[in-house]
């Protein structure tokens, strides 16, 4: 990836030192010459003291000639004296002898796709030259000059009605941008062409058009860049009619840098819905085939019209799928993090201080500590927190549907794919995903799920398009990632960047002071008036549980099912639990080397045999545990 430039910037390559100069562009006008009152100097005699400026609007920069007198050309090509000349991402700019670059790379792909340039001086006149009348037609030589046959119109009518019943089953709008383009280019015999995307509930604004899908004859997608009149732009998004415009080389009313580039007719219509425009689809001819007609333009227009309703259908399936996951979130979210202990004091204070960053946290933790509750405390402090809060237990997911899960799949992709559907990056945009036990994630999908994460695109199962999400990443584990990169089960560099803070949930044996507070928190959820008696409570606070909180609340739950009235004792308790008391005496009747033995291996067992979490558990090294394990087995 190159440089990304999050200011326009001009760079004068041109220099007495031979080291280009960097000039940040402010929002307003910066002029550009040879007096040194200018914003951008150019120490060239062939340069006027005033000879150009550019206005940056907060969006998008424009050059203009002030004058000067000699010409300014931008990529080989002399700009008009007169009209506001569009400039986009690595543009070269040559005035006099002097060479400058346009540097604007964070403006998005639209800044490389779209140039929008001023037809005229006054606009509003020119308007009404292009006789824009109801019928949405244009034909500046009077009536068309080739008219389709009975048969052509047949097929025309039979390609537009197999494009509806395409798109009527589409369910992504990238998939039904390539399905319109792909017919009106093919229907018309169009050479470029290109869908433009405006801003949900934005005032009609040429210069805001978003470029979706771009096509050219000759390069394919990866063609460079289509320039566009203000003045249609304009009217398609304020009149939401479909233009037709030909012979434009023999126009005055439009901008040389159309003429030169040789187009001989193009069509634009809008995509709409309820009287709003919510884009435009464009096509043009350069001379490869005659210029279009009005059954043409008829046809892309009620292209535009489906697509338009399409679309705006799709956004309301996405909206509410993201809404269904927010409220399952919330619904799902009925527990909360309890307790006042100093080891939870401090998963609160390091939640407070990452939650309103878009900071990578890994949550670290025995099973069932509540390290989904800590991700969604974070979520919930976040600025995210009315986003969705996507989670995905990796270790149950079958390692052949892994890929599909995270990031969906096509239609067809594989055997039962009967519809595009959403993966959990793209159900999370704009929120939180929360990768649980992401020590169980599959060796090859590592490698992926690290792409996704630094370049925040990836390609659904059978897809080709690159699908951009923005989302907050959080993950979980309750193994040791360090030890599994030591054997090579999991990949350092998706270590370090889902690691970027790490918050550990303490065990409940380490929270001897949450374990009534917890307790009685269940219990008010079972109901009103069950209070536990002081045995039961003894019983609770001397177990170890090995489950930690999941295991202490599916305790109460049985308590409260099996136990009589509103009191809970230790027979109402799981026999484990219940018995505890008893088993801690014959516990303590040992000797000291016994009750250490007894100890770690307990300790081993809580771990499930994790001598790293154990050793640190026992406040001891790996070294000193592996000397003692072998002492045990000696004797």
């Amino acid at each position: 990836m190159g440089k990304i430039n999050p200011k326009p910037t001009i760079l004068v390559l041109t220099t007495e030192s031979g080291q280009p100069e960097e000039h940040l562009l402010a929002e307003g006008s910066s002029l550009i010459g040879r007096s040194t009152e200018n914003a951008i100097v150019l120490h060239d005699s062939l340069v006027s003291r005033q000879h150009g400026e550019v206005h940056f609007d907060g969006h998008s920069v424009v050059l203009r000639n002030k004058g000067g007198k000699n010409p300014i050309r931008v990529n080989g090509r002399d700009i008009n004296d007169t009209s506001d000349y569009q400039l986009l991402h690595n543009d070269r700019i040559t005035i006099g002898e002097s060479d400058l670059q346009f540097l604007f790379d964070g403006a998005g792909e639209n800044s490389k796709r779209l140039r929008v340039f001023k037809d005229v001086e006054d606009s509003d006149t020119k308007v009404e030259d292009l006789s824009l009348e109801a019928t949405t037609l244009v034909f500046p030589k009077g009536e068309d000059e080739h008219p389709e046959s009975r048969e052509k119109n047949y097929q025309r009518l039979s390609s537009l009605y197999s494009l509806t019943e395409k798109i009527l089953e589409i369910g992504d709008e990238q998939a039904l941008y390539d399905a319109v383009l792909d017919s009106v280019t093919q229907e018309t015999g169009a050479e470029r062409g290109f869908i433009g995307l405006l801003p949900e509930g934005s005032e009609p604004d040429p210069y805001s058009l978003e470029v979706v899908k771009f096509w050219d004859i000759e390069h394919g997608e990866k063609a460079d860049t289509i320039e566009m009149s203000e003045t249609i732009l304009t009217r398609i998004q304020r009149d939401r009619k479909a233009v037709l415009v030909n012979d434009l080389a023999d126009r005055e009313d439009f901008g040389h840098s159309v003429i030169d580039l040789k187009i001989r007719s193009f069509i634009c219509a809008p995509l709409t819905y309820a009287e709003r425009c919510l884009g435009l689809v464009y096509i043009d001819t350069r001379g490869g085939r005659e210029q279009f007609d009005k059954n043409e333009l008829q046809f892309v227009s009620a292209v535009g019209r489906i697509a338009g309703l399409c679309l705006q259908n799709i956004r309301i399936q996405t909206n509410l799928s993201l809404e269904n996951i927010r409220l399952r979130s919330l619904v799902s979210n009925s527990g909360k993090l309890v307790g006042s202990s100093a080891a939870m004091e401090n998963v609160f204070r390091l939640i407070q201080k990452v939650a309103p960053r878009d900071t990578s946290v890994l949550i670290t933790g025995e099973n069932g500590t509540g390290k989904e509750l800590i991700a969604r405390q974070v979520h919930e402090q976040s600025e995210q927190k009315d986003k969705p809060f996507v989670a995905v237990n990796c270790g149950a997911i079958p390692s052949n549907l892994v890929e599909s899960e995270l990031f969906g799949y096509e239609k067809g992709a594989f055997t039962g794919a009967e519809s595009t559907t959403p993966g959990k990056f793209e159900l999370a945009n704009e929120g939180t995903l929360f990768l649980d036990e992401i020590g169980e994630m599959p060796l090859d999908m590592q490698v992926k799920i690290l792409r996704a994460l630094q370049e925040r695109k990836f390609f659904r199962v059978g897809g080709k398009a690159e699908i951009e999400v923005q989302i907050r990443v959080l993950s979980a584990t309750n193994r040791d990632l360090k030890d599994a990169i030591e054997t090579g089960e999991f990949r350092e560099d998706l270590y370090f960047r889902l690691a970027v803070v790490t918050i550990d949930a303490p065990p409940l044996r380490d929270r001897d002071d949450d374990i009534i507070e917890i307790a009685e928190h269940f219990l008010q959820e079972e109901g009103e008036g069950i209070e536990l008696t002081e045995p039961a409570r003894e019983c609770l606070q001397q177990y170890r549980w090995p489950g930690n909180i999941r295991e202490l609340k599916n305790a109460l739950e049985q308590a409260a099912i099996l136990g009589d009235g509103k009191q809970i004792t230790p027979s109402d308790l799981p026999s484990e639990i219940g018995k505890v008391g008893r088993g801690r005496m014959k516990f303590l009747l040992k000797t000291l080397g016994e009750v250490e033995k007894q100890y770690i291996l307990r300790v081993l067992e809580e771990t499930g045999g994790n001598k790293a979490r154990a050793s640190k558990i026992l406040g001891i090294s790996r070294e000193t545990l592996y000397q003692k394990l072998k002492t045990f087995e000696e004797k």
